[in-house]
């Protein structure tokens, strides 16, 4: 329900909840990318207090600790996923913590796809090449 600068689609990031979607180096969260990809922080060295790119300046009141994600962890009772921004840090957390939000809005942080629907998408783009191969030659 969040309403500012005229935009009223806010939300909190995204994560992929699978096995893989916890400890450091994770690029496949939005927060993730930001951190890793966007600021070029370096995982477990106080990344977002010394060792960031030009970028970090167009964020004010930045506060490097443990921000909410929008995705609930299925195999963790009452928990939902956390970013740390202190050290590049994706974990499973209790909802009852008591975390920062970071509110985004479409476009302002890279969408990461899924890898099953990049398949998906893959093998009927195939297919689709496969029916038309037919079509020219018959």
């Amino acid at each position: 329900n969040l309403s500012l600068g005229g935009y009223t689609d806010w939300s909190l990031p995204t994560t992929v909840d699978t096995a893989n979607t916890y400890g450091y180096d994770i690029t496949s969260s939005q927060m993730g990318d930001l951190y890793y990809n966007q600021l070029r922080f370096v995982s477990g060295t106080g990344g977002s207090l010394f060792n960031h790119n030009a970028n970090f300046i167009l964020f004010s009141d930045f506060t490097s600790w443990y921000h909410w994600s929008s995705s609930e962890v299925m195999s963790f009772f009452d928990g939902a996923t956390s970013f740390n921004f202190n050290d590049g840090m994706q974990d499973a957390s209790y909802k009852s913590s008591k975390f920062y939000a970071w509110a985004v809005r479409p476009g302002d942080v890279a969408a990461v796809p899924l890898p099953g629907a990049v398949w998906l998408f893959l093998s009927g783009l195939i297919g689709l090449m496969s029916v038309k191969r037919r079509g020219s030659i018959g």
